[in-house]
């Protein structure tokens, strides 16, 4: 599930930049959801808040 959720991330990175997709800042993100689905969603989420948070 993690290598699963970690290639989700970088699919929506490619989907929203135009640049070469790297590893240049590591965050640690929590989320909680009563099911695989809602918590799949809530990854994303988080992915695209600190997309925004650190100019990405």
């Amino acid at each position: 599930m993690a290598e699963a959720f970690g290639q989700a991330a970088r699919a929506l990175t490619g989907a929203v930049t135009d640049s070469l997709i790297e590893t240049r800042l590591t965050v640690d993100v929590q989320c909680e959801a009563p099911d695989l689905e809602l918590l799949f969603v809530e990854w994303l989420d988080a992915i695209i808040y600190e997309m925004a948070v650190h100019g990405e």
